[in-house]
């Protein structure tokens, strides 16, 4: 690489690694607050005190981010399948093979 490339390509490459600095920074948070959540919410039930709803609610939303933020998804989803991806089911229930039922 030459020198002038370099020089030009050099400021992207430091905005590159900050930008994955701060992503990294923010699933750490995330990953802490849905521990935090965890943790409060087994703490209250072990202590046999009423757990409100809102913190129930609020510790489900914070683990299905934590889930969709790293690739992760619950079985549900795995067993939905998705949409685009192989034959539909229209097309098997009346006998007609993937390719044809594209044209």
């Amino acid at each position: 690489m030459t020198k002038k490339l370099y020089n030009i390509m050099h400021p992207f490459r430091i905005v590159k690694q900050l930008v994955i600095f701060d992503l990294e920074m923010e699933k750490r948070k995330l990953k802490m607050k849905e521990t935090l959540a965890a943790r409060n919410l087994t703490k209250m039930k072990e202590e046999n005190k009423k757990v409100p709803k809102e913190v129930v609610n609020a510790a489900e939303i914070l683990i299905q981010l934590h889930m969709n933020s790293f690739g992760t998804s619950s079985t549900k989803d795995a067993c939905e399948g998705s949409e685009g991806v192989g034959p539909k089911n229209e097309d098997i229930s009346k006998g007609k093979s993937p390719e044809k039922a594209d044209k």
